[in-house]
């Protein structure tokens, strides 16, 4: 039951357990979001031309609409899908409308078209007693359908992408999932992706190495701007101290330039015009003193006023 693949409205319809909902979103969103490589964009895959994104992609548990009739809703969904994904695990093994998603995408003629991701549990864990409740294949992905429709007891080999760590891992599987989808080599959207991870790389190393060398001019400024200030500070700090001892000096020349003045007035026996110099004498030393001079002044000042 083949179908013209401009009939095709989705990209992917994908089934899963309403328990594996975090899956389910998580696939939805990455298969939407990943943009295929622009190399592959227009040729011929297997299916007709390679679109440049997987959009849209039906997810039932989200875009059921609130109609009255849910089963005629997913048939045309499923018909109107080019794949078939299914979320695999032991809730999706269990699930009845899981299973008949399956088994209706299959009566399309579309088996080929189905594509698997295991996210927990062990495939064909069902053929060993001991271990059934780990199976992650629900019947219609591990059974062959007969001409009516119905199961039968011929096995099927699934393909499916393993996302679980000791698996693809995820990214893998989903590289795996989207070749499926599009119709091309595994290894040509791998190599594609470890291209574009590298060169996101080198593209957030050359930024962490333009913010440390930022960091470092800043530090390196901050380093030399402090520098700078402690040099302004000592010099201002010495200019200061050579203005005080100039200040100082020239104080001290006229201070002893009118203690000259006292001694000439006092050998011309004039005591008093003798003491109001060597007060003005003093009082430049006060303002500026000069260690020892000031005590050396006052006690020639007290041997005027005695003497006077």
């Amino acid at each position: 039951m083949g179908q013209p693949q401009d009939d095709f409205h989705y990209e992917a319809f994908i089934s899963y357990s309403h328990r594996d909902k975090r899956w389910g979103d998580w696939l939805h969103r990455a298969l939407e979001t990943y943009r295929v490589p622009k190399r592959l964009v227009g040729k011929e895959g297997r299916d007709g031309v390679i679109p440049a994104r997987i959009v849209p992609v039906f997810r039932d548990r989200e875009e059921l609409p609130t109609s009255s009739d849910l089963s005629s809703t997913i048939n045309d969904a499923l018909n109107k899908s080019r794949t078939l994904i299914v979320v695999c695990s032991p809730r999706s093994a269990k699930s009845h409308w899981v299973n008949e998603e399956i088994i209706t995408y299959k009566k399309l003629g579309r088996a080929n078209r189905i594509l698997c991701l295991i996210v927990d549990g062990e495939p064909n864990a069902s053929d060993k007693p001991d271990l059934a409740e780990a199976e992650c294949f629900p019947p219609a992905l591990r059974f062959e359908l007969d001409d009516d429709g119905k199961l039968t007891d011929q096995r099927s080999e699934p393909i499916a992408a393993d996302a679980r760590d000791d698996g693809d891992g995820k990214r893998n599987a989903l590289l795996k999932l989207i070749a499926g989808v599009l119709g091309v080599g595994f290894d040509d959207l791998k190599q594609r992706d470890l291209q574009r991870r590298q060169r996101r790389l080198i593209a957030i190393t050359s930024m962490s190495l333009a913010m440390l060398a930022v960091t470092v001019a800043l530090a390196v400024f901050a380093f030399v701007s402090r520098h700078d200030a402690v040099i302004a500070r000592d010099e201002a700090d010495d200019n200061r101290q050579r203005a005080e001892t100039s200040e100082r000096d020239s104080r001290r020349i006229v201070s002893h330039a009118f203690g000259d003045q006292g001694w000439r007035r006092l050998d011309n026996a004039d005591t008093s015009g003798a003491m109001l110099w060597h007060v003005e004498s003093l009082r430049q030393l006060i303002t500026a003193p000069v260690p020892n001079e000031s005590d050396d002044r006052l006690a020639r000042l007290a041997a005027l006023r005695v003497a006077g």
